[in-house]
């Protein structure tokens, strides 16, 4: 009835890319929209990136240090791989799993010793928390705080994993790991599928273990683990848009919603205005707030510029996020660098 109060919402938010943060705040300014009272606690891995909701309280947990450097300095076993391989290479995610593994640890211990933050939360009552299955730590603040219900989202389709945890059926002898370009008929195809369907489970397993070695080594082995409430999970939000996606069989508590994250677009400034006008078209390269610009190899950056030079009669926007170390592509007049550009805006000019 109309005399009940709002549900109360959770949603653990970790501050490690743009589409992450994106999609989870547009779920917190959904809810607010539709009258729920919602809190979203962002988790910081990065200062370069948003909170992503702009009606939601917010709260924040402070990154801890070390976590923020492995996050944000170049490795070994860095984002870079990821450019050097096929698009059915699992060995580059395979290589910095590691270090994410240990990044999002060392955050969620962070984050739990913040005793008078989880002693807020715990007295608010909240109903739901809502947490990605990426960062899997705000699955174990769920009964730590005493919330009643747990909405697992996905900001992608439902993953390999996800989808063995939950029970949802992934025959994978037909259909597309989330990790594999593709799967055929042929032998090969399928059991390049199984090998990225494993790259795919190595990865979630080692990020819940994580998370699940954060809680136990603080409140002791019993506690439960990330996997298991997120098989007790209400309901299963992805960002998949079932219209486009491969079909797949699926379960009635998995609701697809995909695009969310798209925002309305707002009129360009000045500067972007000039810019467009320079010639008679404009290409847009952008590749990500996660696999950027700046980890591509030397030699690709400068093949892209290269073959740029070659249309003196279009204006390329370069997102690149140091462009002060874009040496590669000076002397070229129709490249323009942007450490962030409003790509959104941009887009819907068109």
């Amino acid at each position: 009835t109309n005399d009940l109060p709002p549900p109360k919402i959770l949603i653990y938010s970790i501050r490690s890319g743009f589409s992450h943060v994106s999609y989870m705040g547009r779920l917190a300014d959904i809810l607010v929209d539709a009258g729920m009272n919602v809190t979203t606690l962002v988790s910081i891995l990065r200062d370069d990136v948003g909170d992503g909701t702009t009606k939601s309280h917010v709260l924040h947990i402070d990154a801890d240090q070390t976590a923020f450097d492995m996050w944000n300095e170049k490795s070994p076993g860095d984002l870079g791989a990821v450019f050097r391989g096929a698009s059915d290479d699992v060995s580059g995610i395979i290589r910095q799993t590691p270090r994410l593994r240990e990044a999002f640890m060392l955050q969620c211990k962070h984050a739990l010793t913040k005793t008078a933050l989880i002693e807020q939360l715990r007295a608010a009552k909240y109903d739901v928390v809502m947490a990605e299955n990426f960062d899997y730590c705000g699955f174990g603040l769920a009964p730590l705080i005493g919330a009643k219900t747990v909405v697992t989202v996905s900001t992608s389709s439902i993953s390999d994993h996800l989808s063995w945890i939950t029970g949802t059926p992934s025959p994978l002898s037909w259909m597309q790991s989330s990790f594999s370009a593709g799967v055929t008929q042929s032998l090969f195809s399928r059991f390049w599928n199984l090998i990225a369907s494993s790259a795919n489970f190595y990865f979630n397993n080692q990020c819940a273990s994580g998370s699940n070695e954060a809680f136990r080594e603080r409140f002791g082995p019993d506690f439960p683990s990330v996997e298991e409430i997120i098989a007790n999970s209400s309901l299963i939000v992805t960002a998949s848009d079932p219209l486009v996606d491969l079909a797949r069989p699926t379960l009635r508590k998995v609701i697809d919603i995909g695009a969310i994250g798209v925002r309305e677009s707002k009129p360009l400034d000045e500067e972007y205005d000039r810019l467009l006008s320079l010639r008679p078209r404009t290409v847009i390269l952008s590749f990500g707030s996660v696999a950027k610009s700046i980890l591509l190899p030397d030699e690709y950056k400068t093949a892209i510029a290269e073959a740029f030079r070659r249309f003196p009669d279009v204006t390329f926007l370069w997102k690149y996020e140091k462009p002060e170390e874009a040496k590669h592509v000076e002397g070229i007049p129709n490249i323009v660098v942007k450490k962030w550009m409003p790509q959104n805006d941009l887009l819907e000019e068109y």
